[in-house]
């Protein structure tokens, strides 16, 4: 009895302590996700149209006209799903700022403040299912594995079409990696295909056809939760789109009539189809790139989870426009294998292959980190018409009339939103194609610019931005270089 008491405490307090690290893990992959938010808060282009939609639902309400993307609708209709759920739960919290004394410009951090949370919500969701699959052990290491990682974090917080639809596809993984319902597997990847982004698809199919294979959902009930989920989603998309849209639309639709029948991507560039072989999933995965396929040729478990990732990134090679987040999917099933394959290289005892072995992984950890320090420093000097835009309002501008504000469209892709938008009264331009005498003809009082001189306006600020690396002699070997890429000018009276 007192045997059986004593098994009992110790399980008790194994399971306490696994609880407390899986949650110390996520706690600093969070924090991780913050310091990126605080340290580089502005956004790219293809972020452009949740971030504005996002602000437009919080300061405009119902007044669709003022709505960013009736002006700038994009080359393709993206839904308002996303944008709707994380508009949801930050107005109460800037509503309280609001209450404070809180100035606009920081309601940028706390939208992507949340969407950092739900996204690593989902990411624990997912580490959970893996933890009850392949151990605890397992569990953590993956989550140490992703701190490590420099894109999976950094893009966490950013309001990307492929990170919302990434919350779902972890949900669904963690349901489908630990044997869960298979219909709700089903019902959240359907959601995401047809309303977030329908390359879901590519990802949703190979794990469909699994679920069938190993007997966990038969052809009648996938049919059935396959239709009924898509239905219920198209039908939820067409309500809510065509109300933002102003006409009958599918968003997604759309889009997959845009890049796969039209083909109009390759627009955008193409890559060769070893592309996220040879370099996104390096650089996405750093160290944990060959521990990945170290890992499925050890653990006989990875061969049910690995075989729908390999063939959603084979299938998406077939498509010549390529691009990282396009298989942000793939990565947290990737960090498994890797991180199945330092656990089981941990657990080995001595012998010179395993010391070896575990020596590289210890390398494999230090190179990743360093490449995630080299990947941060350059991508703080990514958006210098964010940083522009900034030092405009924080200086002390005053004009008798409110100012107009031109923002060519290099400054606008790079880091300025509509959350900069502080100063009441002011107007800002984004009007594309003006030449240098439109910009004093249309009244312009301040131009943010990637033109160093423009006739009849004065250079009040130069924004650094990143240039490259370049190598020298010494310690470290090489340098970040920086160079005037954003001006911010004044009309001269």
């Amino acid at each position: 009895m007192e045997t059986e008491t004593r098994k009992q405490k110790r399980t008790a307090t194994s399971k306490s302590q696994r609880k407390d690290g899986s949650n110390t893990g996520l706690l600093f992959l969070l924090a991780l996700v913050a310091l990126y938010v605080l340290t580089i808060p502005f956004t790219k282009v293809e972020e452009s149209f949740n971030l504005q939609a996002i602000h437009d639902l919080l300061y405009h309400g119902t007044e669709l006209a003022a709505y960013d993307h009736q002006q700038f609708p994009g080359v393709v209709p993206r839904t308002f799903t996303g944008a709707c759920l994380v508009a949801l739960l930050s107005y109460p919290v800037l509503r309280a700022g609001a209450l404070l004394g809180l100035r606009k410009a920081y309601s940028l951090y706390i939208v992507r403040m949340v969407i950092a949370v739900l996204s690593v919500g989902a990411v624990g969701r997912f580490q959970k299912a893996v933890s009850r699959r392949f151990g605890t052990e397992v569990g953590n290491v993956l989550l140490r594995i992703t701190c490590m990682q420099f894109h999976l974090p950094f893009y966490l917080s950013r309001p990307l079409p492929n990170v919302f639809a990434m919350m779902l596809t972890n949900y669904a993984m963690g349901i489908w990696i630990e044997g869960g319902n298979a219909t709700k597997v089903v019902y959240l990847l359907a959601f995401a295909t047809t309303v977030v982004r329908c390359d879901a698809i590519l990802l949703a199919g190979p794990i469909g056809l699994q679920l069938y294979f190993n007997g966990e959902l038969t052809l009648a009930q996938g049919i059935k939760s396959g239709m009924l989920a898509t239905l219920g989603s198209v039908a939820f998309s067409i309500i809510l789109d065509s109300c933002f849209w102003g006409r009958l639309l599918y968003p997604e639709g759309v889009v997959l009539f845009f890049n796969t029948f039209q083909n109009k991507s390759v627009e955008w560039g193409t890559s060769p189809w070893h592309w996220y072989i040879t370099s996104a999933l390096p650089r996405a995965l750093l160290g944990a790139f060959p521990l990945a396929v170290v890992g499925i040729l050890l653990e006989k478990k990875l061969a049910k989870v690995m075989t729908p990732c390999i063939a959603f990134i084979a299938l998406y090679s077939f498509l010549p426009h390529k691009e990282l987040r396009f298989i942000f999917f793939a990565i947290p099933l990737l960090n498994l294998s890797a991180a199945c394959a330092v656990v089981h290289i941990l657990r080995k005892k001595a012998g010179t292959f395993w010391d070896l072995a575990k020596v590289g992984t210890l390398c494999a950890g230090i190179a990743s980190l360093f490449c995630t320090i080299m990947f941060a420093c350059a991508a703080y000097g990514n958006y210098p018409g964010g940083v522009g835009f900034r030092w405009l309002h924080q200086q002390n501008t005053s004009t008798v009339e409110p100012a107009r504000v031109h923002i060519d469209t290099f400054a606008a892709m790079s880091g300025v939103s509509r959350f900069g938008e502080e100063m009441e009264g002011w107007i800002y331009s984004k009007v594309e194609g003006l030449n240098h005498s439109m910009y004093l003809s249309m009244g312009y009082s301040y131009v943010i610019s990637e033109e160093q001189e423009i006739p009849g306006f004065r250079m009040l600020h130069a924004v650094d931005g990143f240039d490259g690396i370049g190598l020298h002699r010494g310690f470290p070997p090489f340098e970040w270089r920086v160079a005037p890429k954003v001006f911010v000018h004044e009309r001269i009276p």
